[in-house]
């Protein structure tokens, strides 16, 4: 899986100094991963923690409990992006299209160095998850002043379920996850990434905390960094177990809707379309699920680094 992109701080135009992208090899298949039986089944035990989960899938691969995904082997130039799981299609807008930079899984969503690019998914009964999980590789691009976002499902204001993926300026993969205990959040944040290699993201949520995980590494709730709004604005949450129920606000893949109306792209104050934090790196294989997965020690071949 590939996947890369970027959340701003609330700030609508910040300007990032970007390096352009390096070339990466390909690199097709994934690690052998031997699990026992029982990781695949749900641990009906460990209520506070979620249980163990699904496995994860392997490039290019859905199953039963994938509700969409989007991979971009058939992508570059085309003004949609096909969900392979569903029924849910990816409209990119501000002219974006799929360029093609080959990463661990085939052909990468490359967001650019400048370019304001995005795709939108639209609501749908299907994403109203009271658990489940999203994954996705990335490859960041160093330099940048703002929080920058992967995949946002977010809207002004406190609500129910709403989700952001960011990277901050430093390169740390976060998330913020609100509840329905209004003023509080579950967040964290990763060490910092390296921009030469291509990551794993992958996140749990609902029924249970949240979980976090880079390159198949668990990351520590509540850690908190600077460049990112919500780590000031709301304490991390210890005990919320939501999902992303209850939220009916589109998806999008590459920018931040933090700023916006609820169920729209739109800004409250003008009507005009308003996404922040856009990404500027490489994104692929993004996933969405609505059972939780194992992720704990797993990573596709040619994602982390050496």
């Amino acid at each position: 899986m590939k996947i890369s992109a970027v959340f701003a701080v609330g700030v609508a135009g910040c300007g990032l100094v970007l390096d352009p992208a390096q070339p990466v090899a390909e690199d097709a298949g994934l690690v052998a991963d031997a699990r026992m039986d029982a990781d695949a089944r749900m641990d009906a035990d460990a209520p506070n923690d979620g249980g163990v989960g699904l496995p994860p899938l392997a490039c290019g691969e859905v199953d039963d409990e994938t509700v969409a995904f989007y991979g971009m082997d058939d992508a570059e130039g085309v003004e949609v992006l096909a969900d392979t799981a569903g029924d849910h299609p990816a409209a990119f807008i501000n002219g974006a299209f799929v360029r093609a930079i080959d990463g661990p899984c085939g052909p990468s969503f490359d967001l650019g160095n400048a370019d304001r690019r995005a795709a939108t998914i639209m609501d749908d009964p299907a994403f109203h998850l009271t658990r489940g999980s999203v994954d996705l590789l990335v490859r960041p691009r160093p330099g940048g002043v703002a929080c920058r976002t992967l995949l946002s499902r977010d809207a002004a204001g406190d609500g129910e379920g709403h989700l952001s993926i960011v990277e901050n300026p430093e390169g740390r993969i976060g998330f913020r996850l609100q509840s329905g205990v209004l003023g509080v959040d579950q967040w964290t944040f990763s060490e910092p990434l390296d921009p030469s290699c291509y990551h794993f993201v992958a996140l749990n949520f609902g029924d249970g905390a949240a979980e976090l995980y880079v390159d198949g590494v668990r990351q520590p709730l509540g850690n908190a960094v600077t460049g990112c709004f919500f780590v000031s604005a709301n304490p991390h949450c210890i005990d919320c177990t939501g999902g992303i129920d209850g939220n009916e606000n589109p998806w999008v893949i590459g920018g931040g809707t933090w700023s916006t109306t609820e169920g729209g792209l739109e800004n409250p104050s003008t009507g005009e379309l308003r996404i922040d934090g856009y990404y500027r790196g490489l994104l692929d294989e993004i996933r969405i699920s609505r059972e939780r997965r194992d992720y704990e020690g797993y990573l596709p071949m040619g994602a982390g680094c050496p």
